[in-house]
């Protein structure tokens, strides 16, 4: 499959314009797919997303494919390939939201970046959910989604908030999971380059182009995602 012939969708139009407008949007996961049936097949989007689902499902992220029997996440990061092939009964919610929202007026670069599940690189954009945590990570989500639909007049505050939150609540149980991929300054600069090359694949090809967009050297550039690259203990 080309990657290039791959079609790349908007956020859902659903719940309140102004909300979405500011780049958040928080749906039932099952709603979103009725809303859109076209993301059913391999698609991707600009924005970042984070899905809690609960039951049976085949996620395919980057032409990797998962399966679920009980409760997990996944993160879907901005030119990410994925999809979602739901069984019967499935359940769960759907939050997507882009950098602008999440950082709000914080200065460059994006604390997104620190967190261990969007642009991996070689670990698996996805958890398993333990049976113990599973409670308090619905509610987070099930609060999200609930502030979404209210779209109180300070609903953008809270959602920011409880957004932040649940994705640093995510963080801990990702890296519990897998404690070798806690954030190094390296691990930030491939995910930057990650980010960077995901928006700008079409007009630069070159390692120098993207050395000069992070304000690092080639060699240092090639360094880090070579380290980056060894190979580590997968997240269960």
């Amino acid at each position: 499959m080309n990657r290039r012939s791959i079609p790349e969708y908007d956020m859902n139009e659903a719940g309140a314009d102004h909300l979405r407008q500011r780049g958040i949007l928080v749906m039932q996961f099952m709603d979103s797919l009725r809303n859109d049936p076209r993301r059913l097949n391999p698609h991707s989007h600009e924005f970042f997303q984070i899905c809690l689902i609960q039951g049976r499902a085949t996620v395919m992220l980057d032409f990797q494919e998962y399966r679920t029997r009980d409760a997990a996440a996944f993160f879907v990061s901005p030119g990410q390939v994925h999809f979602v092939r739901p069984a019967e009964g499935l359940q769960g919610y759907t939050i997507s939201f882009t950098q602008a929202f999440f950082d709000d007026e914080a200065p460059p670069p994006s604390r997104l970046l620190e967190l261990p599940y969007f642009f991996p690189d070689d670990a698996q954009p996805f958890l398993h959910i333990p049976r113990e945590d599973a409670s308090e990570t619905t509610t987070l989500f099930r609060s999200l989604c609930q502030e979404y639909d209210a779209a109180l007049p300070d609903a953008e505050e809270m959602l920011r908030a409880t957004l932040r939150l649940t994705l640093l609540r995510l963080a801990r149980l990702y890296i519990r999971a897998s404690p070798e991929r806690k954030a190094t300054r390296g691990m930030t600069i491939v995910r930057q380059f990650h980010w960077e090359l995901e928006k700008h694949f079409r007009e630069e090809t070159s390692i120098n182009a993207y050395a000069r967009l992070l304000g690092i050297t080639a060699n240092h550039l090639n360094d880090v995602v070579h380290e980056a690259n060894r190979p580590l203990r997968p997240v269960n």
